[in-house]
């Protein structure tokens, strides 16, 4: 039995806004974090303040390395999806003229 393959466009058009949407709803859930615990952190004095900063540092490092992820894996997942829908128009039109 052959299995028909089938894209779906507007599905894979979603996924991306749900990667783009998730992406922002992270950064900003990060940036309402950040704020708040500074808010704590300007309070403390010496070792525990620099152990922090040591902390925030590696954190937003790991924020910034999983945005550029995410933007790639969004970026491939539209393109991906714009060259399906270019190709299936190009098939389209070939076929259609004859």
């Amino acid at each position: 039995m052959v299995k028909q393959i089938r894209q779906e466009f507007a599905g894979v058009h979603q996924v991306y806004k749900d990667l783009t949407a998730l992406q922002g709803a992270m950064n900003d859930e990060l940036d309402t974090v950040g704020t708040t615990a500074e808010r704590f952190v300007q309070t403390w004095d010496g070792t525990a303040q620099e152990e922090y900063y040591k902390s925030q540092t590696k954190w937003n490092t790991a924020a910034f390395e999983l945005n550029f992820i995410l933007g790639q894996i969004g970026a491939s997942v539209a393109t991906g999806n714009r060259n399906m829908v270019d190709l299936e128009d190009g098939l389209t039109r070939q076929w259609g003229s004859r």
